[in-house]
């Protein structure tokens, strides 16, 4: 599994790097003037070339709300 974070102005980690929650990754950017400013998250169960902007295609990409819940530490 793999998650990707993307339109940060800064990156706080590294690439496999293990983090806590709370732990800060990130500033969230706006890519460079293309979008309102927030974070793009995507978990996938495999990996996946980046795409151009938002598809229809869901294979391959888990339901982050889904996974996040079942997985949460109480």
């Amino acid at each position: 599994m793999a998650s990707l974070y993307a339109h940060l102005d800064q990156i706080a980690v590294t690439p496999g790097q293990q983090v806590a929650r709370g732990q800060r990754i990130g500033t969230i950017g706006t890519a460079h003037g293309r979008y309102r400013a927030h974070l793009h998250f995507e978990l996938r169960d495999r990996h996946l070339p980046l795409g151009e902007g938002y598809g229809d295609g869901t294979t391959g990409y888990l339901d982050a709300t889904a996974y996040i819940r079942s997985h949460r530490l109480r």
